[in-house]
């Protein structure tokens, strides 16, 4: 059984930080907050996706999370390539 741990693309709500772990980064540094506030905007792939009204990139298999916007009150994402 292959228990390899999938790769997941999370943003900060609060400064638009994102990270590529294999769980929930921690919360310490966030530079507009207290600390960070992560949403899983999905697993890691190939298809890159930026968010038009806080032009936030990431990098996700499917078509990205929509909560955690920080200048909406959701992410309106525009797939930019695959």
């Amino acid at each position: 059984m292959n228990k390899t741990k999938l790769l997941k693309v999370y943003c900060c709500a609060e400064c638009a930080e994102v990270e590529v772990k294999t769980a929930t980064p921690k919360i310490r540094g966030c530079k507009n907050a207290s600390f960070h506030r992560w949403i899983t905007m999905g697993e890691k792939g190939l298809d890159k996706y930026v968010c038009q009204a806080c032009g936030v990139k990431v990098n996700t298999h499917e078509a990205p999370s929509v909560q955690g916007c920080r200048k909406a009150p959701s992410h309106i994402w525009a797939k930019i390539s695959s």
